[in-house]
């Protein structure tokens, strides 16, 4: 699980891209590197903005090389400690259906995820 190290090149204290580490946020914002605005100032991240034209608190918990299973762990962790109203889950099709496959079946921090049960290959035709 990557991790910023907290207080590190505009990183707040959980090493995520805000000014400070919240009591408290309206909206939780998790995601990979197009939520945590990679090539655009922290402040054109589509989080900041979201915060700027709805004039509310907006938690950015994106970071890049993270997919859905990480979001997921995120969301369970740490998002919930801020007791937000709103949380936006940002899935990029770019690469996110890739990421959660390798992380459950090459990950073993996260291959209990990988473990749906046996599918019936009979079922579909395959040989």
């Amino acid at each position: 699980f990557n991790r910023i190290e907290g207080y590190s090149g505009g990183h707040d204290a959980w090493g995520f891209r805000n000014l400070k580490k919240p009591e408290a946020a309206d909206i939780v914002c998790i995601g990979d590197s197009m939520t945590y605005g990679i090539s655009a100032r922290a402040r054109d991240s589509w989080p900041s903005v979201l915060g700027q034209l709805r004039g509310t608190s907006v938690y950015n918990m994106g970071v890049g090389a993270r997919g859905p299973i990480e979001y997921l762990h995120v969301l369970r962790t740490e998002a919930v400690k801020l007791r937000p109203k709103i949380v936006i889950i940002a899935f990029y099709f770019g690469n996110d259906l890739l990421d959660v496959y390798n992380a459950v079946r090459l990950n073993k921090n996260w291959s209990s995820y990988g473990n749906l049960g046996r599918v019936d290959s009979n079922i579909y035709g395959w040989c």
